[in-house]
């Protein structure tokens, strides 16, 4: 249970969100107090609680704060709705369009991801650690992201790297992991096709340990992949891939093989020989 003292707190500095704040140097300090009264607080938050933290969750999810010009100010706003969705989960705190915007705003700041420096690291590995552990990433499939969820999987893949610690890399495992598995064979095609070229050597834009990291999620959803991979819905009727002299790839593929299967699954079934 929250004190008083926090929830007062909270309440305070959501009043002060929703006014006009002229600066990003008086924006960041109130955004940062605040993501620390939040994670304060735990799940399934009281009737009074839920009243504190009113004035921030409506706020926050303002044109003013979810488009603000500044970068780190958007990525001290994600931090937060971050947490609001920790606190209220499984609860939604918001409407379908609201969410997106929200959905849309952490995600790209995954791209923090690729410099430890960054002043906004160590948030956004706290974002992503948060996705992973409320499986907020499944409402990407429940609102139909499929765009999102594909530019989540190439920041993820193309960002990892050997410096990396373990609890991102297991962070960004454990979201692809549970966006593939509750897709109910519904995993966007973009998607599949993004995780297997990552596990493609001659994929020069892939680290060792995104290679590593695409290889493990293939495994531990390995019937969902297939699934997907062999789908008419991949088939080179419906826009296959080409090859470098601008044909059908799928179709030199299935030739050689004799396989009436499609670019995508031959590819699965080559990554398992």
């Amino acid at each position: 249970m929250a004190s008083t003292a926090i929830q007062r707190q909270l309440e305070d500095a959501g009043n002060r969100l929703a006014e006009p704040l002229s600066s990003v140097d008086e924006l960041l300090p109130l955004l940062d107090a605040m993501e620390s009264y939040l994670a304060k607080l735990e799940q399934s938050p009281t009737d009074s609680t839920q009243r504190a933290l009113a004035p921030a969750q409506n706020a926050l999810v303002t044109d003013q704060l979810l488009r603000h010009p500044d970068a780190d100010v958007r990525v001290a706003v994600a931090a937060c709705i971050s947490e609001i969705l920790r606190i209220t989960a499984p609860t939604v705190p918001y409407d379908d369009e609201q969410m997106v915007d929200v959905l849309e705003l952490i995600v790209s700041s995954f791209d923090n991801l690729e410099d430890t420096t960054n002043r906004s690291y160590s948030k956004t590995v706290v974002m992503l650690e948060s996705m992973a552990r409320v499986r907020a990433c499944v409402l990407m499939l429940d609102l139909q992201c499929d765009a999102l969820i594909t530019d989540m999987f190439h920041k993820f893949f193309n960002t990892v790297r050997d410096y990396h610690p373990e609890n991102v890399v297991s962070a960004m495992e454990t979201i692809m992991t549970l966006v593939i598995q509750e897709s109910e064979d519904n995993v966007p095609l973009e998607t599949i096709t993004t995780l297997l070229d990552s596990v493609n050597k001659g994929n020069e834009e892939v680290s060792a340990v995104a290679r590593k990291m695409a290889r493990r999620v293939i495994q531990a959803c390995c019937s969902t992949v297939s699934a997907a991979s062999t789908s008419p819905a991949s088939s080179p009727a419906d826009g296959g891939m080409e090859d470098n002299n601008g044909g059908p790839a799928v179709e030199k593929e299935a030739s050689s093989s004799g396989s009436t299967g499609s670019w995508l699954g031959s590819r699965f079934q080559w990554l398992f020989r």
